[in-house]
């Protein structure tokens, strides 16, 4: 099983460091409301003790994917992901 929790304890086991949470963008990339229950899906990244941030996250072509197989139907894409490593904290936020 590969995810962004994973990943996350992973890092945080080999290196040391902090697991961050945020909120997850699955909820906007479906376009639903603010009380829909994908707003409650958490993401995790890593944060080494010098600051550097670490997350896995699905690629463009899985997002695609999940944007085909509706809300409901993409949770089961949630708990294992092939995915791309970034090296900073911009994919879980509305930051440019």
């Amino acid at each position: 099983m590969r995810n962004c929790l994973t990943f996350a304890i992973g890092m945080w086991w080999k290196h040391g460091g902090y697991i961050k949470t945020r909120k997850s963008l699955i909820a906007k990339l479906h376009g639903v409301g603010k009380w829909h229950p994908l707003n409650l899906v958490p993401h995790f990244l890593h944060e080494t003790k010098d600051g550097r941030v670490t997350q896995l996250v699905r690629t463009d072509v899985e997002n695609e994917r999940a944007k085909k197989l509706g809300p409901w139907f993409d949770w089961m894409w949630l708990w294992h992901f092939e995915g791309k490593i970034l090296h900073d904290d911009k994919g879980f936020t509305d930051e440019p």
